[in-house]
């Protein structure tokens, strides 16, 4: 199995969170294009969440499987989460009565699984144990984030939209954030 330097996973897992912190941005903008273009606005949020999963799903891969087969199989459960998630995504985008609705319960379903999968990664984390605690944040505010998804889905698109958005700047910044802390830990 090939094995991806740590500059490059760093590289791709900034890329990740800048890529998150972008659909954000989008998914805002495109929150306040609706008012004149509503079918349009919700079919390009569609395709930009559909997209960024398949890009996370990609990215996962490449970071975990460029650790060897020991790290692969230790992050397995993550890894067929994103691309359960993305393949979804590809469903949705192709089903042509797909709703924003739809995929605000795939992403909340995501974002749910993918914070049990944090929990359980913060719960057998051998690192230092100021990590650890940032790991339990993160994975609490991601599990509040899916059910606040849960409750949402129902509401208008444009709420729906604002909440995906806020989610996907939270996912950004996180995986920028974890970058820190690992560039920091490398640095001491």
């Amino acid at each position: 199995m090939a094995h991806v330097k740590e500059t490059t996973r760093a590289k791709l897992m900034m890329l990740h969170g800048f890529s998150m912190s972008m659909l954000g941005m989008l998914l805002l903008y495109v929150r306040e294009t609706m008012a004149y273009f509503y079918a349009f606005g919700c079919a390009l949020a569609m395709l930009l969440i559909a997209a960024s999963l398949i890009l996370i799903a990609a990215l996962d891969w490449i970071c975990v499987v460029g650790q060897g087969a020991e790290q692969a199989s230790k992050l397995r459960g993550v890894l067929f989460i994103s691309v359960g998630a993305a393949a979804g995504g590809v469903v949705l985008a192709l089903y042509p009565g797909a709703t924003i609705r739809m995929f605000c319960y795939l992403i909340a379903f995501y974002a749910l699984l993918l914070s049990f999968a944090k929990f359980n990664l913060a719960r057998y984390w051998s690192g230092p144990e100021r990590a650890r605690i940032v790991m339990y944040v993160f994975a609490a505010i991601a599990l509040l984030f899916g059910m606040l998804m849960l409750v949402m889905a129902g509401w208008d698109p444009r709420s729906v939209i604002t909440l995906l958005a806020f989610y996907s700047l939270f996912m950004g910044a996180q995986m920028l954030l974890t970058i820190f802390y690992l560039h920091e830990g490398l640095d001491s």
